[in-house]
């Protein structure tokens, strides 16, 4: 039952990266309009470090191996999730690789591997919004508008 619930997903899945759902995303074996170039896959990088963990994915501090440029990888379980929070998925990596704007973490790409879907995004290496806001609530610094 497993194995077929598993393979059920992957032909869910993978056709939206075929068919170009999911701009810049490809699936197993195939070539990747992303920004790190053409079929990007797991192998391409190292995982330095887990930076978090939600209810559908672990976020990973990552080195790609090309070039060792750092970067954020969000993995999430796709054979785990209800079909719901699958779409929900394919959709925020959708929405990701719409986005194109100097002051969001920008998109780099997604692709299959195994049985997880990898969104790779840009590496902050000063943290989000919120731990800067912290941090200056810690110290007594404020943040300047410029800075926000």
């Amino acid at each position: 039952m497993h194995g077929e619930y598993r393979e059920y997903l992957r032909c869910s899945v993978e056709p939206l990266f075929l068919f170009g759902c999911v701009q810049g995303a490809s699936p197993i074996g195939q070539a990747s309009p992303g920004k790190l170039g053409a079929g990007a896959s797991l192998k391409d990088f190292e995982l330095l470090e887990k930076l978090g963990k939600g209810n559908c994915g672990t976020v990973h501090k990552a080195r790609r191996l090309l070039d060792d440029e750092l970067y954020v990888i969000k993995q999430i379980d796709i054979v785990a999730l209800h079909p719901d929070e699958l779409q929900q998925a394919v959709v925020e990596a959708q929405v990701l690789a719409a986005l194109d704007n100097p002051y969001i973490i920008q998109y780099c790409d997604s692709f299959m591997d195994q049985d997880q879907l990898n969104i790779v995004m840009e590496y902050a290496a000063a943290g989000n919004l919120h731990e800067v806001v912290r941090r200056g609530q810690e110290t007594g610094q404020s943040l300047s508008e410029n800075a926000v």
